[in-house]
């Protein structure tokens, strides 16, 4: 059993040093590595017992909703976004539109389809951007507060290139 031990810590040291651990040199936030995440789908839910209440893009602060539900109309009036510690800035826009250079906390345009979110890399004044599109609402429910799903379902892709992205191929 020594032996085993010994042999695999000899393997794991072999390698050429002038090589580094990850070639991805990727840019950094204070939330991490923004590595590149492809197009996912992603079904965000206001209530944790409903399922997953944040969205993880890496090098992103999560992306969380909120809803607000009117009690006399029993339904969700809208679904905004926000991230934690408020590090990530959104604003409504649609692929190949100029830049945006209004940029919010916490959406409050819950009617729009798309959205740019950056953060700022660490160390430096440039931004990495994702950018995120409504699929849909899930809003499935008795009528009884207690008893509702609220949630959206988003595509999503990071990191992007504003300037370039020209939205998702169908």
């Amino acid at each position: 059993m020594l032996f085993v031990a010994t042999l695999s810590l000899g393997l794991a040291s072999c390698g050429d040093d002038n090589e580094p651990d990850d070639p991805d040199t990727g840019m950094k936030t204070e939330y991490g590595k923004v590595t590149a995440t492809g197009v996912k789908t992603f079904t965000l839910f206001i209530s944790a017992s409903d399922g997953d209440t944040k969205l993880n893009i890496p090098g992103f602060a999560p992306i969380r909703a909120i809803g607000r539900y009117n009690v006399y109309t029993k339904v969700t009036d809208n679904i905004d976004l926000y991230s934690d510690d408020d590090a990530d800035d959104f604003s409504a826009w649609t692929p190949g539109s100029a830049l945006p250079t209004d940029w919010v906390k916490e959406t409050h345009e819950s009617y729009k389809r798309s959205f740019l979110v950056r953060i700022k890399a660490k160390n430096s004044d440039e931004y990495v951007y994702a950018y995120l599109e409504k699929v849909r609402s899930i809003v499935a429910g008795t009528g009884n507060m207690k008893d509702n799903k609220i949630g959206e379902v988003f595509k999503y892709t990071s990191p992007i290139d504003p300037l370039t992205f020209e939205g998702f191929t169908e």
